[in-house]
């Protein structure tokens, strides 16, 4: 969180604006470096939220939400990341509310971590919430510092995952879980 440094923060991108040799006040520029600051404030700043969970009232079976789409930025270039996120876990006595999946996955965001850290990061907060028999992570990562430059693939994307309890053991909760 950089709410007190955002003056400080928009200095720097104004003198980083004027390093790159563009004038500052160009119309298009007049702004520039206190929005940028407000953005890194808004990207870093942890939003408040409650692990709500609940008595698992009847035995059921995988819970799982799919397709959640999150931003973060690479920690090595700042460039952002384009994070899609499927988490689910097979509950033993406590479930979560189905949105603190997503709560979980964006609050992990705002660290910039890297991709190949994220699933076992959300797999964790998982556990430590509610100790479920078992969780399943898969995190699909379109990453600007490879599009934009360096390798410039403008097709690639990165998987990674965590799977621990049930998912590790159990070979058709696994096989469950990859073809939901």
């Amino acid at each position: 969180m950089i709410k007190d440094g955002e003056p400080l923060v928009s200095s720097y991108y104004r003198s980083l604006i004027d390093l790159l040799g563009f004038d500052i006040q160009n119309p298009n520029f007049i702004g520039t470096p206190e929005r940028v600051a407000r953005m890194w404030n808004t990207f870093t700043t942890p939003k408040q939220y409650q692990l709500t969970d609940f008595p698992l009232q009847q035995k059921g079976g995988m819970i799982l939400v799919k397709n959640h789409e999150c931003w973060s930025f690479c920690p090595h270039h700042l460039l952002p990341v384009k994070y899609l996120c499927k988490m689910a876990y097979v509950p033993e006595s406590k479930v979560l509310g189905l949105s603190k999946l997503a709560w979980i996955a964006d609050d992990l965001m705002r660290l910039m971590p890297l991709q190949e850290e994220l699933p076992s990061l959300i797999g964790k907060r998982i556990q430590e919430a509610i100790m479920p028999k078992g969780v399943g992570v898969i995190i699909q990562g379109e990453h600007l510092c490879m599009r934009m430059r360096g390798v410039e693939s403008s097709h690639a994307e990165a998987v990674s995952s965590f799977v621990s309890g049930c998912f590790l053991t159990d070979h058709s909760c696994r096989e469950e879980f990859m073809m939901l």
